[in-house]
C-alpha cells in the first residue's frame, strides 16, 4: 500500500484506505488504535506488501 488517505470521521475516530484500490474498503480506528498501527509499521512489525 504506498498511497494512503486519513479522513477524520467524528466522534474521535479515522478512516483510512488505499487510494488505488478505494473500492477494497477502509479502516475505521479510533486515534489510539491509529498511533499503534503507525508505530508498529515504523517499527516493521507487520508483514506488509
Amino acid at each position: 500500500m504506498e498511497c494512503v488517505e486519513v479522513a477524520e470521521l467524528g466522534s474521535c475516530r479515522v478512516g483510512v484506505r488505499d487510494s488505488k484500490a478505494p473500492e477494497a474498503g477502509h479502516l475505521a480506528l479510533g486515534q489510539e488504535a491509529l498511533a499503534d498501527l503507525v508505530t508498529r509499521i515504523r517499527r516493521g512489525e507487520l508483514d506488509l506488501p
